[in-house]
């Protein structure tokens, strides 16, 4: 009598494929930390810019009108329109805070002013205190 073998099939094991899944979930955990704090970079650049066009755009307000203001939307659109997109301003956030969306007001006198900016998807906030015998101070990583 004449026996037929099964002809053996191609392909992967079941132990075989579970174990490249687990060497990859292993390689995703390691990974993802970095990434995250990679995509998180460029919100806290964009925060930090615009705290550096709010100094430049509320000094040259002063120049031209002897005061500083407390209004963002006085300030030159064409100095913080790109820079401020989708940055929160703040007069009242202590550094650090970013859990709440900004006023877009900052606090101001005749001889300073001070603020804080973030990014609602970064992880720093930056906060500017300046003039009034001051240095120019922006504080980040909070």
């Amino acid at each position: 009598m004449h026996r037929v073998r099964p002809t053996p099939q191609a392909g992967f094991t079941f132990v075989e494929l579970m174990s490249v899944i687990t060497i990859l979930g292993i390689l995703a955990t390691l990974t993802y930390p970095r990434m995250a704090q990679a995509l998180r970079s460029p919100h806290d650049t964009a925060a930090l810019q615009c705290s550096r066009a709010l100094i430049t755009a509320q000094v040259a307000y002063h120049n031209e009108h002897n005061a500083f203001t407390p209004d963002v939307a006085a300030l030159d659109p064409t100095m913080i329109g790109r820079a401020c997109q989708g940055v929160e301003v703040d007069s009242g956030a202590a550094p650090g805070t970013r859990a709440r969306a900004g006023t877009g007001t900052l606090t101001a006198s005749a001889g300073s002013f001070s603020f804080t900016a973030w990014h609602p998807s970064g992880r720093t906030s930056y906060h500017t205190d300046y003039g009034a015998g001051r240095y120019m101070e922006i504080n980040g990583r909070y």
